[in-house]
């Protein structure tokens, strides 16, 4: 107990006493008013015992009233104290909980942030590669086109295998496979090519003039049945 609650408690039980006595030493002073002598005298010696055992009593009947009062009261303190502790602790739980949550969910944004960054990269990769793709198959087409129609001599248009004049005389754009055995004469010379033949005229890119197919281009590397070494 504090010092004020000592002070009251001792306050308090001396009233009670006092008022104890009291109620016991006024019926027996009225008994002594009335006898005199020596009896009188051992009536009220007898009356303050009396009295004072009763101050005591009740005095020990407060002290016990005031002990379960106290006690009461600090057994409610204590429930009060653990009931907050409890509160604080879990309060506590609940912040950690909260705060382990919401690391989570950043988390779990980060790597959806990450992943939805890689998948774009990737998509624009792709994308440009596909670009990349589209541009050098454009380019070879162009390239392919061009030489269809470029590059021989006079700017002349190359001639086919398919051509009816070129079928007709067995023209191939590479000497190499003539058949030998419908045109055995190439055999007996097997460097004859037009590029050494007197009807061809050089041009660009391994292309020229042939006076048999006009106005068209022949292979420098090809032949027909209508080869006539150079002289020279």
């Amino acid at each position: 107990m504090h010092d004020d609650d000592i002070k009251t408690d001792e306050q308090r039980r001396k009233l009670v006493k006092l008022a104890a006595g009291s109620a016991v030493v006024l019926p027996l002073a009225g008994l002594v008013a009335c006898s005199g002598g020596d009896d009188g005298k051992s009536v009220a010696e007898k009356a303050g015992e009396a009295a004072d055992a009763a101050a005591d009593k009740a005095a020990s009947a407060a002290d016990s009233v005031a002990d379960a009062a106290s006690d009461a009261a600090d057994a409610a303190g204590e429930m009060a104290g653990d009931a907050m502790d409890k509160a604080g602790d879990m309060a506590a739980d609940a912040k950690d909980a909260a705060g382990d949550a919401m690391d989570k969910a950043g988390d779990m944004a980060s790597d959806a942030a990450d992943a939805t960054k890689e998948a774009a990269e990737g998509a624009m990769d792709a994308a440009g590669d596909a670009v990349d793709s589209a541009k050098d198959k454009a380019g070879e087409m162009m390239d392919d086109a061009a030489g269809a129609v470029s590059g021989t001599a006079g700017g002349l248009p190359k001639l086919t295998e398919n051509d009816p004049v070129a079928q007709a005389l067995g023209y191939k754009h590479d000497a190499s496979t003539i058949d030998l055995d419908k045109y055995p004469g190439r055999g007996k010379e097997a460097n004859e090519a037009c590029s050494n033949c007197a009807l061809f005229v050089a041009g660009n890119g391994g292309w020229g003039a042939c006076s048999i197919f006009a106005g068209k281009a022949v292979n420098a590397n090809g032949w027909c049945a209508s080869y006539n070494r150079k002289a020279g």
